[in-house]
């Protein structure tokens, strides 16, 4: 499987190699989307290679699929920056863009989604969790290291966002509603009022900030909420620490200067999605 994936990322860097590998940048003065979709993934392999995270796996080949279909519908990669503006209303974006979001980290995205997105001169952003960076594995599915994430963002392929330090957990046996940025618990069981809670995620957030900052040094100003919880104190702290972005996970069209930048709406990708029902998709037919 490997030595597959190598094969087809030398020959789409070969395919590729005369164009720019960098994500577009530039504003349009002259075109601009009626919507945009953020589009998420998380880990990218085999079949039941990892059983506890199958949920969130995606297909080397799908991923391929994925992004071929995109490139050859028009679609186009847009940044941060570019996303921001936009759902601010005051810059505009190509007619057919998308913005590709990868959340916690895992190994696959250097081995994997990143070279691929090289080939094809595509980006996307990453949000690892910086704990489990640094245990170097998560439910025991190996994590990037600092050196591949500073590797992918210099790169200029990549973003980095936050996606916290170690607040990405759910007490209660893990049911819905008990996620840690919006339970009212410590990791300890502590009892946590607003300001409490307001506190601990502002630290911890830093914390993830700091790490990214030492590796990379890319000054972090975006979030993941973990698992897509959030509340008024959630929103609050990032507020505060002036945020530009903040992804959901709802789905749902992002439309220009529609609403607040740090309630993104975004849709997770599915290892069921097919590459044409992904076009439905950004074309706002299936949701």
């Amino acid at each position: 499987m490997k030595k597959w994936l190598q094969l087809i990322g030398i020959m789409y860097l070969c395919f590729f190699s005369m164009t720019k590998a960098h994500a577009t940048t530039e504003f349009y003065d002259d075109s601009n989307a009626k919507t945009v979709t953020v589009i998420n993934y998380h880990h990218f392999g085999e079949e039941y290679e990892y059983p506890q995270i199958e949920n969130i796996r995606v297909s080397a080949e799908a991923f391929l699929q994925h992004l071929q279909a995109m490139k050859n519908h028009g679609y186009e990669t847009i940044s941060q920056q570019q996303l921001y503006h936009y759902i601010t209303g005051i810059g505009q974006i190509p007619e057919k863009s998308v913005l590709i979001t990868i959340d916690d980290g895992f190994e696959s995205v250097y081995t994997i989604a990143y070279p691929m997105l090289k080939a094809m001169n595509m980006s996307a952003v990453v949000f690892p969790i910086t704990m489990d960076m640094i245990h170097g594995e998560r439910k025991g599915v190996p994590m990037m290291n600092f050196d591949q994430l500073t590797e992918v963002v210099q790169s200029g392929v990549m973003e980095v966002g936050n996606h916290t330090h170690n607040l990405h957990w759910r007490g209660m046996k893990g049911s819905r509603g008990s996620e840690a940025m919006i339970s009212g618990f410590s990791s300890e069981g502590r009892i946590l009022n607003r300001d409490a809670r307001y506190d601990l995620i502002k630290t911890d957030s830093a914390i993830a900030e700091q790490r990214i900052l030492s590796a990379t040094g890319v000054k972090i100003d975006t979030i993941s909420y973990p698992f897509g919880a959030y509340d008024e104190t959630v929103l609050q702290v990032f507020q505060d620490k002036n945020y530009k972005l903040g992804y959901t996970t709802k789905n749902g069209l992002n439309l220009f200067g529609s609403h607040n930048s740090l309630e993104i709406n975004r849709m997770n990708i599915s290892k069921d999605l097919s590459a044409d029902q992904l076009i439905q998709v950004l074309q706002g037919k299936i949701n």
